[in-house]
């Protein structure tokens, strides 16, 4: 390092003087003085230690401005909104209507999520059972205890394989789903119009 800073000094000194006489001998006439390099001193320069080269030719990965009580709150608690780092107490916890325990407003409730996740790996594993593990390409149609295909429209298991339950359908399925989904025809022309519960009269 030491030596790529002397060459350049040499440069710099030497067009130093190749500039000055240009410029003498251009605007005063007769003789011109020269300008001679001074010989360099044969001095020797101090030793210096690896470690003084390296502060002064090194520049090391430090701060330069001192960080602001703001930023350094801010790196260490978060933002409110963004990434907030803190515990904060969930506003927003309600009570499940189905089985009672508790869930967040808007999200499903892990008791009854449980309870259809059981429901459907028994399912799955009785149609293991009676269908094999062979590729299915029939429509699968799940008939639980009291429940018989002669109840349903032929259209609706027609083509389509039948896997029978041994047990009662859960409660966990809505009402809309345990009633028959078949319209029965009927004679009858007249409407019955139902009130709705939250009408006035």
């Amino acid at each position: 390092m030491a030596s790529v800073l002397k060459n350049i000094y040499k440069c710099l000194i030497e067009i130093e003087t190749t500039l000055i006489n240009s410029l003498l001998q251009r605007f005063s006439p007769g003789q011109v003085p020269a300008l001679i390099n001074l010989p360099e001193s044969s001095q020797s320069q101090p030793y210096r230690s690896l470690q003084e080269l390296l502060q002064e030719s090194v520049l090391w990965a430090v701060p330069k401005k001192r960080r602001s009580a703001e930023k350094v709150r801010n790196r260490r608690f978060g933002l409110p909104g963004y990434n907030w780092k803190p515990l904060v107490p969930k506003q927003n916890i309600v009570v499940c209507r189905n089985c009672g325990n508790y869930q967040e407003r808007g999200l499903l409730c892990p008791a009854c999520y449980k309870k259809v996740m059981d429901e459907t790996k028994e399912i799955q594993q009785t149609i293991l059972k009676e269908l094999g593990s062979g590729p299915i390409e029939e429509d699968v149609i799940i008939l639980y205890e009291n429940e018989n295909k002669e109840d349903l429209d032929p259209k609706m298991w027609k083509g389509k394989r039948i896997v029978e339950m041994k047990k009662p359908p859960p409660k966990i399925f809505s009402d809309n789903l345990l009633e028959s989904s078949t319209e029965y025809k009927s004679d009858r022309t007249d409407v019955i119009e139902v009130p709705h519960p939250l009408e006035y009269k």
